[in-house]
C-alpha cells in the first residue's frame, strides 16, 4: 500500500491541486495512466496493486434480456469470492455483467486463463452465442472500495 507524502496529505486546495496535476502529468507521460494519483476526500490516499483480483465485464447481445442477466448475476453473487457483481449497459442495446473476483491465491497467467476458460464455457452453455465479448484483467490497481 502506498501513502502520499506529507505535503500531499493537506486538505485539497490550490497547492495540492497543482501537485496533483504535476504527478498526474508525470504518470500519464510514462504510459501508466491507470496508476494515476488520486486524492480522496479529506486528503487521504492509497493505492494498492492487487494480484489476487480478476476484474472485468462480459458483454452480451441485445437478444439476451436484462432479466436473464439478473438471474446469472444472482448466481454469481452467492459465491463469496465475488466482491462486486453488477449489470450495466455496454452499448445502445446491449448489457454486460461486471465482476470483481477475489482469488485465495495470487493469480498468475495460468490461473487467469483457467478461470476465464471455465467461465467462458459456463457462459456459452447458458447463453450460447449471446456472449459477444469480454474485457478482463488479472492485475488490478485499487484506490478505494476493495
Amino acid at each position: 500500500m502506498l501513502y502520499l507524502p506529507w505535503f500531499l496529505s493537506f486538505p485539497f486546495h490550490r497547492q495540492s491541486e497543482y501537485v496533483y496535476k504535476f504527478f498526474r502529468k508525470r504518470i500519464v507521460h510514462k504510459g501508466t495512466a491507470n496508476l494515476a494519483v488520486f486524492l480522496l476526500p479529506g486528503g487521504e490516499y492509497f493505492m494498492e496493486k492487487r494480484n489476487d483480483l480478476i476484474t472485468g465485464i462480459w458483454k452480451f447481445k441485445d437478444a439476451v434480456t436484462e432479466k436473464e442477466l439478473e438471474e446469472f448475476a444472482q448466481e454469481l453473487a452467492q459465491d463469496d469470492h465475488y466482491l462486486h457483481v453488477y449489470i450495466r449497459k455496454v452499448s445502445k442495446d446491449q448489457f454486460g455483467v461486471g465482476i470483481a473476483y477475489k482469488s485465495e491465491v495470487e493469480v498468475d497467467q495460468e490461473k487467469f486463463h483457467e478461470f476465464m476458460d471455465q467461465m467462458k464455457n459456463k457462459l456459452y452453455k447458458k447463453f450460447g452465442t449471446g456472449l459477444v465479448g469480454w474485457d478482463f484483467a488479472n492485475t488490478t490497481t485499487t484506490f478505494k472500495g476493495f
